[in-house]
């Protein structure tokens, strides 16, 4: 019975607001605690991909694996948005979520969570961004990493 109940408690996880420092500490405990997953925020100050080099991607990496957890990564949402009707804003929120992908993709993450954004609600349908009117590469699956779109 013991056993099921830990079992169980793999299907869970925890996240975590910290940076860098004391994360190893947090995946052991996290381990100790029986859960599966950690969750990663692709956020400034915390897992930003342009603050986490390759070679400590790779120390993470291992580290996920050394105690049998898996890593999700929460993409960034702060300032995101792929359903701005501005292109700019549009582009930019792709390009992010991208480096998010290739950070989750070096990580080995099997699940991302995605905020897409949202659009005014007065705003006619005609004029909502579509993946006919929008720039292809602010449309391409969030998955294509996978395929070696990224």
């Amino acid at each position: 019975m013991e056993a099921d109940a830990g079992m169980m408690l793999k299907q869970f996880g925890a996240t975590t607001s910290l940076g860098l420092k004391g994360l190893e500490e947090f995946i052991e405990a996290v381990a100790g605690l029986g859960l599966g997953y950690l969750e990663l925020k692709c956020e400034p100050g915390l897992f930003y991909p342009r603050e986490t080099p390759p070679p400590e991607r790779a120390r993470l990496r291992r580290a996920f694996q050394d105690h049998g957890i898996s890593p999700t990564v929460h993409a960034s949402f702060y300032n995101i948005n792929l359903a701005s009707l501005n292109p700019l804003i549009r582009e930019a929120s792709a390009r992010q979520l991208r480096e998010c992908l290739r950070f989750a993709q070096d990580l080995g993450v099997e699940t991302m969570v995605i905020h897409p954004g949202s659009s005014p609600a007065t705003t006619p349908r005609s004029s909502s961004p579509s993946p006919e009117r929008a720039p292809s590469q602010a449309y391409k699956s969030p998955w294509s990493w996978r395929r070696g779109w990224a």
